[in-house]
């Protein structure tokens, strides 16, 4: 039904009354003719109906003969339309344009959703998938799924699969992660154990091979810890790949510095803001001139529609003036800040290993602390 009215009001039609004469004749004069007449109804001897625009005409015939006369109503569609607008050059072009937006605009990509990510960043994997060429803005002709999904299974490794699925103007992207596989030992290779660096043996157990220190010892780094070649009591020769844990104290060396000449960015107070369009990923400024040297912070205001994050997206642009300026620090200030970065080098390290004593240098050269 919705279509039927679609085509009407697309071809135009008329509602009309129908008055005096014989109402039957009227009715079957019309039929014969050919005429398409519909919502038919009847009052007081009286005629009410539409008809398209081209069948009027053949009306005027049917009403001589049954002696009725015949008086428009109402006037629909867009003949009319158009008729009464047809002076206004700048509507029917308005009109032009936005059908060929509305078809250009509806063969691209407006937003690409992205679900499945655990681990991985959003933002590397949108990216990966915008490299790949699907992105908003992007043609729906030219997206080939699986080569879109081939070129980012190679590109992230961690990736065991990536589906792409197109549905009106969204693209939606589905990803799975897989699981690392785990380095593989050749347990019939002959190999040794060996000190990774210098330190103290605590515990030292050996699953495979010889132990050829024991706790309480000092090693250096390469030095062998378990061997793979070693001789029975017996003065039988064993080859094995060496397999064993071993628990050692080391020491390590963290670095921090600090320049004590430093620059600082000062702020002079002096603010502008300026505004721009995003659309499909590209800038359109709705201002002139350059901001060469100043802090820029933009807020952006995404538009959405039912829910769903549009392609387009109004930018506020705030602009800074600033100068850099050198301010030189004092040795207790960069300490200060020495031991702030080194706290957090030192909590890094206690993630895989067990710190038992720390002990602290610092000094002053060539005006770094």
């Amino acid at each position: 039904m919705i279509l039927w009215e679609i085509l009407r009001r697309l071809f135009g039609y008329v509602r009309f009354k129908a008055y005096g004469g014989f109402s039957f004749v009227f009715i079957n004069e019309a039929y014969n003719l050919g005429v398409r007449l519909w919502d038919i109804s009847c009052e007081n001897g009286e005629i009410y109906a539409k008809a398209y625009v081209s069948d009027y005409k053949k009306l005027r015939k049917c009403a001589r003969k049954s002696g009725m006369r015949l008086r428009i109503r109402e006037r629909c569609g867009l003949p009319f339309f158009a008729r009464r607008y047809s002076h206004r050059a700048g509507l029917l072009l308005g009109f032009v344009l936005f059908a060929a937006m509305l078809v250009y605009f509806s063969s691209m990509i407006w937003t690409v959703e992205l679900s499945g990510c655990e681990t991985l960043q959003t933002k590397e994997v949108i990216a990966a998938f915008e490299e790949a060429g699907l992105k908003a803005g992007a043609f729906k002709r030219d997206i080939v799924p699986d080569d879109i999904q081939r070129k980012v299974l190679e590109k992230i490794d961690s990736l065991s699969f990536a589906s792409v699925n197109i549905s009106g103007s969204v693209a939606y992207v589905i990803i799975r992660e897989g699981t690392a596989a785990p380095e593989l030992v050749e347990k019939n290779k002959i190999c040794n154990v060996v000190a990774k660096s210098d330190g103290e043996i605590i515990s030292i157990s050996a699953l495979y091979g010889k132990k050829c220190v024991k706790a309480g010892d000092g090693v250096t780094k390469g030095q062998l810890l378990i061997s793979g070649v070693y001789e029975t009591d017996k003065g039988t020769l064993i080859k094995k790949h060496a397999m064993g844990s071993v628990i050692a104290k080391t020491t390590r060396t963290l670095v921090c510095e600090i320049p004590l000449r430093q620059q600082e960015i000062i702020y002079n107070g002096n603010e502008k803001r300026r505004f721009s369009i995003n659309v499909f990923g590209n800038n359109i400024r709705l201002f002139f001139g350059s901001f060469d040297g100043w802090q820029k912070d933009t807020k952006e205001s995404k538009l959405t529609l039912c829910g769903r994050t549009l392609p387009f997206s109004f930018c506020e642009d705030l602009y800074r003036e600033y100068e850099i300026s050198e301010t030189v620090i004092t040795e207790n200030e960069a300490s200060l800040k020495a031991k702030l970065e080194m706290q957090e080098l030192v909590d890094k390290l206690k993630e895989e290993t067990e710190v038992t004593n720390i002990k602290y240098k610092s000094y002053c050269k060539d005006k770094v602390y």
